[in-house]
């Protein structure tokens, strides 16, 4: 009809339809629609990163000088799990991305089993680690022992949250979010390697920090993006910081 006919017109001037050589009428997305899309989806994701990448750093290592050694553990670790519960929140209600967002997606028995594998693995590489970090650097500050001092309630609960909260925070929301944006999952795995090395540096001694920390979360970030699922590396990490309870149980 000729009403039709002009309504076509209209569209195919506006740039939200197309023209095929075919004669067959396509819609297209409006190229300022999609110019504020992307403006709004680069906010969001700024914003989660803050909140994933910077936040924790900066509250975990500034609880200590506010509040001393003594409260400091449990008030990080439950900042740690406001922070996560945060970018969940983000990722699914606002961002509308869905759990997969954050890495959650159906695990396999084999996955699970691979998980347990690999993190046996590396909480056999740990005490390598830590002995070739001993050899080259002075051990002054915290290390694996001291860690391992507190009540094994505190310990496990540390470890629990810890597996959970760095993996949300440090690998699978910054590995996703900007590789929904770039198209590659290294610069978020870049970013997230940086901040959890940060992080560890305020309560490790240097030695522990760059020869077991900054290698494990290399080596834990790389999981993630081979297996993109959040849960494969939760139980890879809390397998490897299992040692830290047994010491824990051990010295009481």
């Amino acid at each position: 009809s000729g009403i039709r006919s002009t309504r076509r017109t209209k569209r195919l001037a506006e740039g939200t339809m197309k023209e095929s050589p075919d004669g067959v009428h396509a819609e297209v997305s409006n190229p300022q629609q999609n110019g504020e899309l992307r403006k709004s989806q680069a906010l969001e994701a700024a914003a989660g990163l803050v909140v994933a990448l910077v936040l924790p750093v900066g509250i975990v290592l500034g609880i200590p000088a506010l509040l001393g050694d003594d409260m400091s553990t449990l008030v990080g670790l439950a900042s740690m799990l406001l922070l996560t519960a945060a970018v969940v929140f983000l990722t699914v209600r606002v961002e509308r991305r869905g759990w997969s967002g954050i890495g959650v997606r159906c695990t396999r028995v084999r996955d699970v089993m691979l998980s347990l594998g690999l993190g046996v693995a590396l909480m056999l590489l740990v005490p390598a680690l830590s002995l070739l970090g001993s050899l080259l650097l002075t051990m002054n500050g915290a290390d694996i022992t001291s860690a391992a001092s507190n009540p094994w309630p505190l310990v496990l609960f540390g470890v629990l949250t810890a597996a959970v909260t760095e993996e949300v925070l440090f690998r699978s929301y910054p590995i996703e979010r900007i590789a929904a944006l770039t198209k590659t999952p290294w610069p978020g795995a870049i970013l997230g390697l940086a901040a959890f090395t940060v992080l560890h540096a305020g309560n490790w001694n240097l030695a522990h920090v760059l020869f077991v920390v900054l290698p494990l979360g290399l080596l834990l970030a790389l999981i993630y993006v081979w297996r993109r699922s959040l849960l494969v590396v939760v139980i890879a990490h809390f397998v490897t910081d299992i040692p830290l309870v047994v010491l824990s149980i051990a010295g009481k």
